[in-house]
């Protein structure tokens, strides 16, 4: 079991690299522990090697889609992140999109987002990781 006092893992699949970085850096100065990528094919080897608290995911990346990534993890109930939230983030939030990864998915943020949203998104999933 966590300690309470130990970072909350959260993975960052974004391929805006300015955004990433952006969001890496404040989810930082709040204390959480952050690893990334910019890539479909990056972001599926990550999830599959590493156990994270939350995962942030932009709907389109260069090499696909976060709903490839989302139903490798939601397909395997012996994933390492089969119960980890997911949060999705996109300015392009399509109906078939949402109805298809909708019941895989813990919440959406629609782009452009404000970094002081996107944390206290994040932080509703830690309560006890406020600032």
């Amino acid at each position: 079991m966590r300690s309470r006092l130990e970072k909350k893992k959260i993975f960052i699949g974004e391929d805006e690299s300015e955004l990433r970085d952006s969001l890496v850096e404040y989810l930082e100065s709040y204390n959480f522990q952050v690893v990334h990528s910019g890539r479909v094919s990056d972001s599926l080897f990550k999830l599959k090697n590493q156990k994270f608290d939350l995962i942030v995911l932009d709907i389109r990346f260069p090499d696909g889609t976060a709903d490839r990534v989302i139903h490798q993890i939601r397909s395997d109930k012996k994933d390492l992140n089969y119960a980890t939230p997911i949060l999705v983030g996109s300015g392009n939030l399509d109906m078939v999109l949402v109805q298809e990864i909708g019941n895989k998915i813990n919440g959406a943020l629609v782009k452009p987002y404000s970094l002081e949203s996107f944390v206290e998104k994040v932080q509703s999933f830690f309560p006890e990781s406020k600032k």
